[in-house]
């Protein structure tokens, strides 16, 4: 079995000199590793592109990892890169240019290159290098820009395809082997777990559809007002409106005229629009009415937020998957490089129809990010502190976080009434949920947990220690 597993030092590399190989013509079917050359300045570029390639289906070499989908990484460079290597993939930066270990790796790449008639390193322009600051023997070279990693890895991956590069690792086979250098080892088991997703299911939708349709334009009332209490779907071509329910007691009965009660199912298409594309946004407006009722706010860009102060100690108190009475927090604050910042949860609901049941919400939890004025701050500066906020949310925070909202929509019920009306919409409060066959050992990540709360500022600053298993 590959292991992933990153290190930080190798014995010193031999020579091939030192061995008395004899090398011949290149081998194709021989070689077939990459080799990534760098200076340890670029390390988080080398490891990513690692990754990357080894996600794509190439065994790749780079003394970084000791295994990862080939052999493990040779103690006689040289060799390797005259017998098994099918391309050097150089990192040119200020730092490697100076660097004697990548200098000697370029120098033998060139000098094989030459020999045998192929272009052998590819090199990776990393610092926007001009041509006057690399070395004369550089010159007749074509360099992939890469100072966006985005495109010169799709650069990369076209060279690669153009020179014939082997991709002997399959498409499932190298992304687990990627995937697996981000875990101390033994993360995954052979057994059953129960997987518990972010998507509820519905357990009542109404069947039919009320067609509505306003006596006179100017007795029809402020919709957008109208919206915050009840869900509508408006087709302006005809003048009507389609809806769950009449409207509410606040606008006159003599307001409007139901036009039409169709059952929806039994209709593909009503005016033009699919019927369950209205369906779908009736659903998703429900929870947003029901999100408002339960006291809610939405910002200047229509995202819904828990508030300062709408629950006692900013906390939702709620029974987690383990049974345990527990809380999360829904609003907070942080130091982010010694500025303070605060934090509210955001549930943005999707309705999908991808999932084989009839109707599904999937509840993504969001955060809105404002100083401590609660002034909205720009984009460049959430990014950076929602990284900060989130980068130590593991999946059990995530879940803890959705299973809380649900349990606060519902009351602590078991199902969640997004309409109280004759006819209403009902979704249970239980996500979506099912037994796998490979599991995550929660203690071995124990270690990989308390490495990234070490190195983060302020993480949890010890407020979420009672959700931790909840």
């Amino acid at each position: 079995m590959y292991k992933g597993k990153a290190t930080t030092s190798n014995p010193a590399p031999q020579t091939v000199e030192s061995t008395g190989l004899r090398i011949g013509a290149f081998d194709s079917c021989r070689q077939d590793h990459l080799f990534i050359s760098y200076a340890w300045e670029n390390c988080a570029l080398a490891d990513w592109l690692v990754r990357q390639l080894t996600a794509h289906g190439y065994r790749v070499w780079c003394d970084r990892f000791q295994m990862l989908g080939g052999e493990p990484f040779p103690k006689i460079i040289d060799e390797a890169i005259k017998t098994r290597t099918f391309r050097l993939v150089a990192l040119l930066s200020r730092h490697s240019l100076q660097k004697p270990s990548p200098r000697k790796e370029r120098t033998l790449a060139l000098n094989l290159a030459r020999e045998w008639g192929i272009d052998f390193m590819i090199p990776l322009n990393v610092d926007g290098l001009k041509p006057s600051e690399l070395p004369w023997d550089y010159s007749d070279l074509t360099y992939i820009p890469f100072e966006d990693w985005a495109a010169g890895l799709d650069q990369l991956l076209r060279a690669l395809v153009k020179a014939g590069a082997p991709r002997l690792l399959s498409e499932d086979l190298g992304r687990r082997l990627a995937v697996e250098t981000f875990l101390p080892q033994h993360v995954i088991e052979n057994r059953a777990e129960t997987l518990h997703s972010n998507c509820f299911a519905f357990e009542r939708i109404p069947e039919s559809l009320y067609v509505i349709k306003w006596h006179e334009e100017h007795r029809r009332p402020d919709l957008d007002r109208l919206s915050v209490v009840w869900p509508y779907y408006e087709v302006r071509a005809q003048g009507v409106l389609l809806a769950f329910s009449l409207p509410p007691s606040e606008v006159p009965q003599d307001a409007y005229t139901v036009a039409d009660r169709f059952l929806w199912r039994e209709r593909d298409k009503f005016l033009g629009v699919r019927s369950r594309d209205m369906v779908s946004n009736l659903l998703w407006q429900a929870l947003a009415v029901t999100l408002v009722s339960r006291g809610l706010k939405r910002d200047n860009r229509g995202l819904l937020f828990f508030p300062r102060g709408l629950l006692r100690k900013n906390k939702i108190k709620y029974v987690g998957r383990r049974g345990r009475r527990t809380w999360v927090s829904v609003v907070g604050e942080k130091r982010f490089r010694g500025r303070p910042y605060r934090y509210s949860l955001a549930p943005d609901f999707q309705i999908r129809q991808d999932m084989g049941q009839d109707f599904v919400a999937q509840m993504k939890i969001r955060v809105l990010l404002t100083d401590v004025k609660g002034k909205r701050l720009d984009h460049a500066t959430s990014i950076a502190r929602r990284k900060h906020l989130a980068s130590t949310w593991f999946n059990h925070h995530w879940l803890n976080r959705v299973l809380a909202i649900a349990s606060f929509l519902s009351k602590g019920q078991p199902r969640i009434v997004l309409s109280k009306k004759e006819d209403p919409v009902i979704l249970v409060s239980v996500p979506i949920s099912g037994e796998v066959y490979t599991a995550i050992n929660e203690i071995n990540l124990k270690s990989l947990r308390q490495e990234v709360a070490a190195s983060t500022t302020g993480w949890e600053d010890g407020e979420e220690s009672p959700e931790e298993y909840a």
